[in-house]
């Protein structure tokens, strides 16, 4: 599976370089305007640092299928949760009230909240999964990895729906990703959800992270996930690299979207 095989929905991944430092990458778009006219806004609230998926127009609709807390960093720990929804929250909040970390958190999150419950123009239901990554260090010098979703079991009606969650372990220089959609459709149009026989910690995708000149920034790694993915349909990138690998608020974050890039420290 390669980033660029059509229309994946939503993209997120984590990574692991040489220097050990420690990243994510999270990719969204979509086929609509409103889907595309977003951009990434980001807060400071109650010791953590937050990062939204928000419209251009300020004056549009609230979807929370679109609009959604995507990222969210403890200044204290390093915790990091990433998604593509308002389970971002829940995952949090669950992983910072717990001693155990574990997939087991997210996993117990996603089952209880299910696929997205969304339609095509025409009413066709899609029932997009949930993804989402977790960098936890819960007082250890290198942190665990962990990935999960829930999709449906029939593409076309969101109950039931199966959930899974592992623990991965990024190689160096790579980056693994998960996402919420194989890149195909089917008769209706409706894109097929990520497929589960590839969502274990042997088979997860897995591509080259773009070092230059030796060099890992937030703004190329964010640059390469947007360039890495079809163009028709990727709006906006975010990535953050925790340049000391011991927890604490090291983040510096890196946003390429269609609207401009910037650098976020």
């Amino acid at each position: 599976m390669n980033l660029n095989d059509g229309y994946l929905g939503r993209v997120l991944g984590l990574v692991i370089s040489y220097e050990n430092f420690d990243g994510f990458a999270f990719k969204f778009g979509g086929r609509s305007k409103l889907s595309k006219d977003r951009e990434f806004v980001r807060y400071e609230n109650r010791g953590t640092v937050q990062f939204r998926s928000e419209p251009l127009d300020k004056n549009e609709s609230f979807d929370t299928n679109r609009h959604y807390v995507a990222v969210m960093v403890d200044k204290e720990t390093g915790l990091l949760i990433v998604s593509n929804g308002y389970h971002t929250e829940n995952i949090f909040n669950a992983y910072m009230n717990s001693d155990r970390h574990t997939e087991a958190i997210l996993r117990d999150i996603l089952d209880k909240l299910g696929p997205e419950d969304d339609k095509l123009k025409d009413g066709t239901p899609v029932n997009t999964p949930r993804i989402a990554g977790v960098i936890s260090y819960n007082g250890h010098i290198n942190p665990d990895y962990y990935l999960g979703i829930v999709r449906p079991v029939e593409v076309g009606k969101r109950e039931p729906w199966i959930t899974k969650a592992i623990q991965v372990e990024p190689k160096t220089e790579e980056l693994v990703f998960v996402s919420t959609y194989n890149g195909k459709e089917n008769e209706k149009g409706v894109p097929l959800p990520f497929e589960l026989d590839l969502f274990t910690p042997e088979k997860i995708p897995t591509v080259k992270l773009p070092f230059v000149d030796g060099v890992l920034t937030p703004e190329i790694l964010a640059r390469y996930l947007f360039e890495s993915c079809d163009q028709r349909f990727v709006a906006g990138t975010i990535s953050g690299i925790n340049f000391v690998s011991c927890g604490g608020n090291n983040w510096e974050f890196g946003i390429k979207s269609i609207h401009g890039e910037r650098r976020l420290d």
